[in-house]
């Protein structure tokens, strides 16, 4: 062989081979033996991706969101609400709105006043609808009784319903010691629910059975009644007041 490389290439190979092969062979001799690779990577990434994907993922997972979705919300809808607030507020609010509110407002305040309290508790339960404003009166002096049908537990009140006084324990309701209607005319055109009346004499229309005033030293009670039936006495007792004392003069 020549001691250098000639111009032109030679029109056969060379009798030895060369001290590096080349990376890839060439199509043709070329006119100098070629680069060999180079020692590191380019400063430059290529300007298109490599025409093959990698054959399989990445060793590392990806910052990207997971592919599958979060463990919120729940499937299905929580608990209904409770009848009443939990100690703790719930971690995440419930799907349907708590229960509505009621659909109408309680009972309505009693028409009147009730009566000042008596010296001495009241011998019948608190649904009583009917009351005196003192245990013990003097003989002669008026009586103002109170009463409210409204509140009471049966809720019924009618235009003929009427209050008696009888001696206290009396059982079978006949003729009472005096008596009035709700609205103290001899009639009532209308259903009276609440109200009060006084006794301080004997009403005109007090005139069958032995009616008197005033009432003699003794016990008494104020009695709610009403006509039940064609055929009357005795009268039905709907409630009754506390028992007060008529005192000698």
């Amino acid at each position: 062989p020549s001691a250098s490389p000639t111009m032109l290439p030679s029109s056969s190979p060379t009798t030895t081979p060369s001290a590096h092969p080349s990376p890839h062979p060439s199509t043709s001799p070329t006119f100098a033996p070629t680069s060999p690779p180079s020692a590191s990577p380019t400063d430059v990434p290529t300007s298109s991706p490599t025409e093959v994907p990698s054959a399989s993922p990445t060793m590392t997972p990806s910052l990207s969101p997971t592919t599958t979705p979060s463990t919120h919300p729940t499937p299905s809808p929580s608990s209904p609400p409770t009848s009443h607030p939990s100690p703790h507020p719930s971690a995440s609010p419930t799907f349907a709105p708590s229960s509505p509110p009621s659909s109408s407002p309680t009972d309505a305040p009693s028409q009147s006043p009730s009566a000042s309290p008596t010296d001495t508790p009241s011998s019948s339960p608190t649904d009583q609808c009917i009351e005196v404003d003192s245990s013990s009166y003097r003989f002669g002096d008026p009586i103002p009784v109170t009463f409210n049908l409204y509140d009471h537990p049966s809720k019924d009140y009618f235009k003929d319903d009427w209050i008696g006084i009888y001696p206290c324990d009396t059982h079978t309701f006949n003729h009472a010691e005096i008596w009035q209607t709700l609205c103290g005319q001899a009639t009532c055109t209308s259903k009276i629910s609440s109200g009060a009346v006084v006794f301080g004499d004997l009403p005109r229309y007090n005139t069958d059975g032995p009616h008197k005033w005033p009432l003699e030293p003794g016990c008494y009670q104020a009695y709610y009644l009403r006509e039940e039936g064609p055929s009357t006495p005795p009268y039905l007792m709907v409630c009754e007041s506390q028992e007060f004392y008529v005192e000698d003069e």
